[in-house]
């Protein structure tokens, strides 16, 4: 022990073990060469002890034990904690090299093709655009400054879920809000068009469906995204569309200010359900660059935001609506006034006892807006609501969490669409069990 600190102790003294000495010097860490295991009596408080030598180990220590071998076949595993391989490190460390070589591809593609832009962008979010859309917008908007590019990031619809008002809000982003009738004159500028957290027009935003992007950056599945010859990335590695932005900042070397980062981070959080749906590692590997970053204040605030009294109507309507059958619960929240409200209650209604699956359909104006959830391992939620609605409207997602729109006749409207539509939904899931 040196200066009272625990050491790491190395036995061997062949050249990766003079390099990791090394290492652990650069690190600031104490560490020690040995020549054989009795002179660990010597050592008081060891932190690790790396082998890098062939031998046998007889007893447990009360310390991290690391083993390297050249050969896995020729170790016997339950004599270290942790065994290192030639094989082992160097599979690990090509496949981590080749994902950042085609991360950083990718950014450079985008790059490349704003580089030629010559005119403004014109950016459009789907419809009632959630956190993760609009945090990935001000990410993309601060991408195309550093190139020293133009761009209006438009929507349709309503900010009207508290948590998102209070979301623009604070960040102070700038969106414009559109009409159905400005789209289309948007669309005849001829400006390059960039859907940002969708990848298909007409599917979830007032788009018509014949419009084609010249940039698609989203995280949700599509087998039918239009784009020209532009960039395009649909990529569900990833939980939250705000991380595949976050990576092109990062790879870009763009500064990420404490307002972007916090928003970026909540995006990530409000997609993931909390963390905790659908996340993969590079989720979290954008998460730990943003927690760096971010204004915890500013997180605060957007994590207590309240719930709209109209939301809490219709959670209240739906809770009288559901209805269970073999772990499966369906309901109908009646006619809401914001599409983010049927998301927030079908979250809350599958964490009922014995549910494992759960959807509920809400009306706005003549279509019905559907969000499904399932806590399920084996089946995959969006394509159970493809498979169930995809003749009568469009449906789809990830596998824990799925959405869909289904246009009505407003005369027709009435609980029997709803039975069927719930019949058509617990068909599909006793099917996938």
């Amino acid at each position: 022990m040196i200066n009272g600190e625990y050491m790491y102790v190395i036995l061997g003294s062949n050249k990766l073990a003079t390099d990791v000495v090394e290492e652990l010097q650069h690190l600031g860490k104490e560490s020690k060469m040995i020549h054989d295991l009795g002179e660990l009596n010597t050592i008081d408080n060891v932190e690790t002890l790396l082998i890098f030598e062939e031998i046998e180990l007889e007893e447990n220590y009360d310390f991290p034990v690391v083993l390297y071998h050249e050969d896995h076949s020729d170790v016997n595993e339950k004599c270290a904690d942790i065994l290192l391989t030639n094989t082992g490190m160097i599979s690990s460390v090509l496949v981590a090299e080749v994902n950042r070589y085609n991360d950083m591809k990718s950014t450079a593609e985008l790059i490349t093709y704003l580089e030629q832009v010559e005119r403004e962008l014109s950016v459009f979010l789907h419809d009632n655009p959630d956190p993760d859309a609009i945090a990935s917008a001000m990410a993309f908007e601060e991408i195309c400054k550093r190139f020293d590019k133009e761009c209006v990031i438009y929507y349709y619809g309503d900010i009207g879920h508290p948590e998102n008002e209070l979301f623009v809000e604070t960040t102070g982003v700038n969106l414009k809000q559109v009409s159905s009738d400005e789209i289309p004159h948007i669309i005849e500028e001829n400006k390059p068009l960039v859907f940002i957290d969708f990848s298909k027009a007409g599917i979830n935003n007032s788009l018509p469906i014949n419009t084609y992007a010249d940039v698609v950056i989203d995280h949700h599945p599509s087998e039918h995204t239009r784009i020209k010859d532009g960039y395009i990335q649909v990529e569900q590695r990833a939980g939250a569309t705000s991380t595949l932005l976050t990576e092109h900042l990062i790879n870009s070397d763009i500064n990420i200010q404490p307002i972007l980062a916090s928003a970026l981070l909540h995006g990530i959080k409000v997609d993931t359900n909390g963390f905790i749906r659908n996340i993969s590692k590079s989720d979290f590997k954008a998460m730990y660059h943003l927690n760096t970053l971010c204004d915890k204040e500013l997180l605060e605030i957007l994590e207590r935001s309240p719930m709209n009294p109209s939301t809490m109507s219709s959670l209240g309507t739906a809770i009288i609506n559901r209805d269970i059958s073999v772990g499966v619960l369906t309901s109908y929240a009646g006619v809401v006034s914001c599409r983010d409200d049927i998301p927030q209650i079908v979250d809350i209604l599958v964490t009922e006892r014995d549910v494992h699956s759960a959807i509920v359909f809400g009306k706005i104006d003549n279509k019905i807006h559907i969000s499904a959830r399932s806590q399920l391992t084996n089946i995959n939620i969006g394509d159970i609501l493809e498979n169930a609605f995809s003749d009568i409207g469009e449906a789809g997602g990830h596998p824990h969490a799925a959405a869909g729109v289904i246009s009505v006749k407003e005369e027709v409207f009435d609980t029997e669409v709803i039975k069927e539509l719930s019949k058509r939904f617990r068909r599909e899931v006793i099917k996938h069990e």
